[in-house]
């Protein structure tokens, strides 16, 4: 681009920063920036991030102080250590690429996929094909809530707050599932042993013992007797309960004996399903060491139908290999102990493609989307890598660290979901820190000549509407300031900062906190901005 791209941003830079307050139209710019991209010519809508990472590219070519780019062979890692890899790959890189990019951004593109969180139901977006079965069902939502090797999704229709059947075939077609009909997928540990599956549904005890909230399925192994249900269904209930009557114990999610509810809204016109993330069990006894009896809960067992009640008695036994069904009634003491609208409002299936109403479960949040991102992938038959070694190409995993992290980084939400049918805008409303964000966690290097890990936010792009058409603006803290403005077209206004994070946040820009002489978090670094 013989730096021209460079010389007509850096002339817009200077007319935005001159004095006065009229607007400037950067059609010099644009003009520019067409010439050598095409695709953003003409008038249409043009995606942000896309124009953002084509900029930083060609401000980067046109800023490189490298001329004569040396030839380097990448070598294998031949089992050194990834450190060592890491290093060695990034003197590669610098020996070609030496900018003022590379020194702020050093990488120009962070793309983040929704991911699941944890703890509680949190439902988000996944894509499927009205005419696939339910193992195309169940594989999305696998990838989509990072299913681990271990474990396996059991999806069930939901009608009434009772399960009304398990879609365990996984060659059963997905038009079989009817409009606003409620799908439910239960996260389980994969078992070897023969054990029981418990069903518990919930009850109202002074109102007619009306059926409300949706079911809980877990898995009992080794189970012999009344004592067992119980148990299960104080661990089922843990992560529900309020923190006000939480005590000093520490619980913590456990893997075994237990099981997950995602609710979930399938979109079957090659659009989305939204599933929940996990209710892991915990640990073998509530925080305060109470059991459900002296939590006053009434268990009974019922029928196949639902019908008939019997109380529970601990030591009667329980033939292993079938499905139990208890039935669990609330007073307004379990209301008080227990947080139960995580498990109300489900999604309900929409074929037209059309999202069902959100729920306040849907949030997820930054941490989760980078959990999801550098999480271990299986790649596929069709994704093979080849192998240097044996010449062959081989089923491998890929794995996403983070060795060294920018002055300046950039957060791309993945908004749009595409499929061989349809292509959707993802509304879900994704948290982020508006200031601490502490990445240390996420950094494989020790070396401490790294710099903070802390970020703050200084910048948002929104996108609002849909693929076909919509409208961006954005929100930019200026430094000088410190305050928060909403930049519209020409039209610019004070914002105040708790207004800045909604669901159109599409494109997030932090910048690194430079650690105090003292070791505490000081001012973001970098130059002025806004």
């Amino acid at each position: 681009m013989h730096g021209e791209l460079a010389l007509a941003f850096g002339d817009l830079l200077r007319k935005l920063w001159s004095s006065g307050r009229t607007p400037v139209a950067p059609r010099a710019f644009k003009g520019k920036l067409a010439r050598f991209a095409p695709q953003f010519s003409g008038y249409n809508q043009h995606d942000s991030q896309e124009l953002l990472a084509f900029l930083l590219d060609g401000l980067h070519e046109d800023l490189n102080r490298v001329k004569q780019k040396p030839y380097i062979e990448t070598k294998d890692s031949d089992g050194r250590p990834d450190e060592e890899v890491a290093d060695e790959f990034w003197r590669y890189h610098k020996a070609r690429n030496d900018s003022v990019i590379v020194d702020i951004c050093q990488v120009n593109d962070n793309t983040v996929f929704y991911g699941d969180g944890s703890g509680l139901p949190m439902p988000f977006t996944v894509s499927v094909l009205k005419q696939g079965c339910c193992k195309d069902l169940n594989q999305a939502l696998a990838v989509a809530c990072c299913l681990s090797s271990d474990e396996y999704l059991l999806l069930a229709e939901v009608y009434e707050h009772r399960i009304y059947r398990y879609l365990e075939n996984p060659s059963e077609p997905l038009a079989t599932i009817k409009d606003d009909e409620h799908i439910v997928a239960y996260r389980l540990l994969k078992r070897e042993a023969v054990s029981t599956r418990l069903e518990i549904c919930h009850r109202y005890q002074e109102t007619e013992r009306k059926l409300f909230l949706t079911p809980l399925v877990t898995v009992l192994e080794d189970a012999q007797s009344g004592a067992d249900i119980d148990l299960a269904v104080n661990r089922m209930l843990s992560p529900l309960r309020r923190k006000t009557f939480t005590t000093s114990t520490t619980t913590h999610s456990s893997g075994e004996n237990g099981s997950a509810l995602c609710a979930m809204e399938e979109q079957t016109n090659s659009s989305s399903t939204q599933l929940g993330s996990s209710i892991q069990s915990t640990e073998e006894t509530e925080p305060d060491g109470m059991s459900s009896r002296e939590l006053s809960f009434r268990l009974c067992i019922t029928d196949d139908k639902g019908y008939g009640c019997r109380p529970i008695v601990k030591d009667s036994p329980i033939r292993p290999g079938r499905i139990v069904k208890v039935m669990l009634d609330w007073t307004e003491k379990e209301h008080e102990l227990y947080d139960s609208s995580y498990l109300k409002d489900l999604p309900e299936v929409h074929k037209s493609g059309i999202l069902a109403k959100k729920t306040k479960q849907e949030a997820i949040s930054l941490f989760s989307c980078l959990d999801a991102f550098l999480k271990e992938e299986p790649l596929g038959p069709d994704d093979m890598w080849y192998c240097p070694r044996c010449k062959e190409h081989r089923q491998a995993s890929k794995k996403l660290d983070l060795w060294r992290l920018p002055d300046v980084l950039v957060f791309h939400l993945k908004r749009f979901s595409y499929s061989r049918w349809l292509k959707n805008k993802l509304d879900t409303f994704v948290n982020f820190p508006i200031h601490n964000l502490d990445l240390s966690k996420y950094v494989k290097s020790k070396d401490a000549f790294e710099g903070s890990h802390i970020y703050e936010l200084y910048a948002i792009s929104n996108h609002y509407g849909g693929l076909g058409g919509g409208h961006y603006s954005a929100y930019c803290k200026l430094i000088d300031d410190n305050r928060w403005y909403h930049f519209d077209d020409a039209h610019v206004s004070l914002v105040n900062e708790s207004e800045i994070k909604t669901s159109a946040a599409y494109v997030l820009f932090y910048r690194r906190v430079k650690p105090t002489s003292s070791g505490t978090v000081g001012e973001p670094s970098g130059h002025r901005a806004s």
